[in-house]
């Protein structure tokens, strides 16, 4: 019986046992998902400790509280236990989904969670990916330490947590000792005050955690500090108080674009707001900026190291300095006795050093650094102004006009003649007025609208127009060319024969298609397809005129659609002709010995033939327009010839212009070129101050014109105050002047600093410097 009563209790909470001992199979479900990687090197020892008091105390946050789990981990609240399990294996990056970054830490297939940032300690694992632009879409991109990592784990049921990695253990991470230590020492560099680092209440109740802390707190500092003082004023001199420049310039910018608007506005409202930013821009010149008052502390300290490529020096564990670049050569390595040293505070500036280097000092006996960056800022400004103002207010000619007008008489050239002109003396800056025909704009730089007034640029005289019988003109071309523009070229028409003998082939053709049992069943079909297949017919006359006229045209210009023409042509003949469409000559023998020659074709192979001459008449315009455009630009670049450059575009009446941009009035845009080649243009009435000339074997070829109306001025009016080309003279002279000083400036500041600072050197390199024992 007892036995019995023995299986019973056995069988009934055997699982429960096993369920105690063993844990579930789905706590770790998330850490064996996978098994290793074949390659991979995991090793992984049986509980090697417990986790400490301290680690736990250090853990609780991680397990008490989800934010401080980042996804992709799910948060868990408890460890399996406190054994601690030690794993020898590479480190990788495993990225479960493609559209973000985040990922798992795995050795092998267990994922791991670094508390304290402790991931920093990996060895060899490089960068994650920022991106996953380069990877294929069924590929999940993996990044692998280098080398193999040692790791201390304790479980949860979804990831382990890392508490020592290689070297470093959560203790230290945890308690960021380091980091406690550098705030200890920058608060003491700041009040002078030695404070013990701060503990949480948690710390507090750990013992040996406030050991370690403590300890840290009363580690000696390799620094004292002695006093503290304000900056004296040989200290606050090297500080280059000048402000950022932005209102000196934008005050200096506005100036100068006040008066260049006064040369197209006339108002003197802009010339007092100019003087005013002309004012302004001064004062902020020499307005200088607050300086916050430095503190200085003065310590005694040793040089633990020295960077010279940064000029800086470390007197404490991770606490530096910084120096002037010219104290590299007088500063060691590193000293074995404190030196007295003076910092400032916020800038970390070492102000002196020992019994020699000292900022003080320097500033006594060599003056302070002088500072460029206005000079700078002027100077580049300036020189941006200027080369603006060459470019768009053409000052070098102003000031140009302005000479002549000072020291010569001023020459007015009056010309109505353009052969005249040629052979005149012309100089720059004389004024010339202008009232010329025959003149056109430059065909290459024409303007793409339909209006009489043209812009132009520049013009070109026909000095010597063409002969009429040297161009295309229509009344002068072959007759045979003229009369396929002729609109009865083909004699068309429907007569009696032409309705007989349409209606008998709709009845043939109705005929067929309704014997057809096709369209037996489909009666709406049959009456669309009669519809379909219905046609007209027509007669053309006088075939005979028509072959031997484009035969004749097609041997002046063989272009196309000749050759088709041709081909519909020798067509037509009547059958009982028996000539070939390809035997043209015979079709043009045929065409001379048989005259009124008529053929009935239907509408559509007639309205062909049509289409085809009307393309034959547009490309022969096309041709000649061609040919006309091809001799004016070969006047254009005729050194003989006479061409004017405007600075400024001008209006030219010409009421043909409008028609060379309308593709349907070819025979009009004939005219237009020819009439240029004939010398029968547009009118030219104009007054300006040539500004460039040019002779060609004695004779005017090029003239350059501005007719800029600040030129009209008189010598009274262009030497007033309200002349805009004084003005114009006046402010590229001050712009210039200003770039000319600052430039000056910029290198006497220079040469200056420069010798200051080898007399600086110079007097070190006469001193012994003794850092050491």
């Amino acid at each position: 019986m007892l036995y019995i009563l023995a299986i019973i209790f056995f069988v009934v909470y055997l699982p429960s046992l096993v369920k105690e001992i063993i844990p579930n199979p789905k706590i770790l479900n998330d850490l064996y998902k996978e098994k290793p990687p074949e390659g991979d090197v995991v090793i992984r020892e049986n509980a090697i400790r417990q986790l400490t008091e301290e680690e736990i105390l250090l853990l609780q946050p991680y397990l008490d509280n989800k934010d401080h789990i980042p996804p992709p981990y799910q948060w868990e609240s408890s460890l399996i236990n406190y054994d601690v399990t030690r794993i020898k294996a590479y480190i990788e990056k495993d990225y479960p989904d493609k559209q973000n970054n985040d990922y798992y830490y795995k050795m092998g297939y267990i994922r791991l969670f670094f508390p304290y940032h402790m991931h920093y300690r990996i060895l060899g694992l490089r960068d994650s990916f920022d991106s996953f632009d380069s990877f294929d879409s069924e590929e999940l991109p993996s990044n692998k330490s280098d080398y193999i990592n040692t790791a201390e784990v304790v479980f949860t049921k979804s990831y382990a947590i890392v508490v020592k990695i290689n070297t470093c253990e959560l203790l230290e991470a945890g308690l960021n000792l380091s980091v406690r230590k550098k705030r200890q020492i920058e608060d003491y560099w700041q009040t002078g005050n030695l404070k013990p680092i701060d503990l949480s209440s948690a710390e507090k109740s750990n013992e040996t955690i406030t050991q370690l802390i403590t300890e840290e707190s009363e580690k000696v500092l390799t620094f004292e500090i002695l006093n503290k003082r304000k900056n004296n004023q040989f200290e606050t001199a090297i500080e280059d108080r000048s402000d950022s420049g932005i209102l000196m310039i934008a005050s200096y910018v506005l100036g100068v674009m006040g008066l260049l608007f006064f040369e197209h506005f006339q108002s003197f409202v802009l010339v007092v707001c100019s003087i005013i930013c002309f004012i302004l821009s001064m004062i902020a010149s020499v307005i200088k900026r607050e300086i916050h008052t430095e503190y200085v502390n003065h310590i005694k300290a040793q040089i633990k190291c020295n960077w010279p490529s940064y000029q800086k020096l470390r007197i404490d564990t991770k606490f530096d300095v910084y120096y002037p670049e010219y104290w590299k050569p007088f500063l060691p390595k590193k000293s074995d006795i404190p030196i007295d040293m003076q910092i400032g505070i916020y800038s970390r500036q070492l102000l002196s050093c020992g019994d020699y280097l000292s900022i003080s000092e320097e500033v006594k006996n060599y003056g302070a650094p002088k500072f460029i960056a206005h000079n700078v800022l002027l100077a580049i400004t300036g020189l941006i102004l200027a080369v603006l103002m060459f470019f768009f207010t053409n000052s070098i000619e102003k000031f140009d006009f302005t000479y002549h007008q000072l020291t010569a008489p001023v020459t007015t050239w009056q010309i109505d003649d353009e052969k005249n002109l040629k052979n005149l003396s012309i100089q720059s800056m004389d004024r010339i007025n202008l009232d010329l025909s025959s003149v056109w704009c430059d065909i290459n730089n024409m303007q793409n609208k339909k209006d009489i007034y043209l812009q132009c640029n520049k013009i070109f005289f026909n000095i010597n127009p063409i002969d009429s019988s040297k161009l295309n003109l229509f009344p002068l071309l072959p007759q045979s060319i003229q009369e396929i523009y002729h609109s009865n070229i083909f004699k068309m028409k429907k007569d009696l024969e032409v309705f007989v003998m349409t209606r008998l082939k709709k009845k043939i053709l109705d005929a067929r298609i309704d014997n057809n049992p096709i369209f037996k069943d489909y009666p709406k079909l049959k009456q669309d397809f009669k519809s379909e297949k219905a046609f007209q017919l027509i007669k053309i006359y006088d075939i005979d005129k028509a072959i031997l006229t484009f035969d004749d045209s097609c041997n002046h210009l063989n272009l196309e659609p000749c050759d088709r023409i041709k081909n519909w042509l020798a067509i037509l003949l009547p059958e009982d002709s028996s000539i070939s469409s390809y035997n043209w000559s015979a079709v043009v023998d045929y065409a001379k010995s048989h005259h009124n020659i008529q053929k009935i074709e239907k509408l559509t192979s007639a309205e062909k033939i049509d289409r085809l001459v009307a393309q034959y008449r547009k490309n022969v315009l096309e041709q000649f327009i061609f040919d006309a455009k091809e001799k004016i630009v070969m006047l254009q670049n005729d050194e003989n010839n006479l061409s004017i450059q405007f600075t400024n575009s001008i209006q030219l009446y010409d009421k043909n212009y409008k028609n060379i941009y309308d593709n349907k009035m070819l025979k009009e845009q004939l005219d237009y070129y020819n009439g240029i080649l004939l010398g029968n243009n547009a009118n030219l009435k104009i007054s300006g101050i040539v500004t460039n000339v040019s002779y060609h074997n004695g004779a005017v070829s090029k003239l350059t014109i501005s007719t800029d109306p600040n030129y009209n001025f008189d010598k009274n009016q262009l030497f007033s105050f309200s002349s805009p080309i004084l003005i114009n003279n006046f402010v590229f002279l001050l712009v210039i002047l200003i770039t000319l000083i600052n430039s000056i400036l910029i290198i006497w500041k220079k040469i200056a600093n420069q010798q200051r600072l080898e007399k600086i050197i110079n007097n070190y390199k006469n001193k012994i410097f003794e850092f050491t024992d």
